[in-house]
């Protein structure tokens, strides 16, 4: 009964910060430090299959970007990413890695080309540890890194100009 009125009860937190952007997430993994993971590149520049860890980042500011070829709101959002933020972010010196969700390698493949992808790319574990562990409940998801480790915002729906400057600018604090 008490998590069937919780369920119906609105939040009392929901809407009551007038500067809250929509896709701005204010989870419980904010704050806290990111997990790290060791998982398989997708896309490796020298085309060898090869393995990347989020620890071989450390000190260096990183935007994980969660999706799966299957999510329309993915879809919508591959452009921008390809053509506006990434080279944003790279001029910046943050990287940007894609993580895509398990799923068939070739429905991978054909979306990295339809989209023509080139930033790094990963894919997680078969039972999408990943996702799991960084509390990823939608595709996409778009976390934000800061140079000492610690997650400073997540985005929960396709990434825009503005979703990006919010959290870019959380993650200089």
């Amino acid at each position: 009964a008490l998590l069937w009125t919780q369920l119906l009860t609105p939040s009392q937190q929901a809407n009551s910060d007038p500067t809250t952007v929509y896709g701005d997430l204010h989870m419980p993994l904010v704050g806290k430090q990111a997990p790290d993971f060791s998982l398989p590149m997708i896309n490796s520049a020298n085309g060898k299959s090869t393995t990347m860890h989020l620890a071989d980042f450390k000190g260096k500011p990183v935007v994980l970007n969660f999706w799966a070829s299957w999510c329309t709101p993915c879809q919508d959002e591959a452009p921008y990413i390809q053509k506006t933020a990434f080279p944003q972010l790279k001029a910046r010196g943050i990287t940007f890695i894609g993580v895509d969700a398990p799923e068939n390698s070739g429905a991978t493949q054909s979306y990295m080309q339809k989209y023509g992808i080139t930033y790094p790319n990963v894919e997680d574990t078969i039972n999408g540890a990943t996702a799991i562990n960084y509390g990823v409940s939608t595709f996409p998801m778009t976390v934000f890194i800061n140079s000492k480790g610690i997650v400073t915002g997540m985005w929960n729906t396709s990434m825009t100009a503005q979703g990006l400057q919010l959290e870019l600018s959380k993650m200089k604090s």
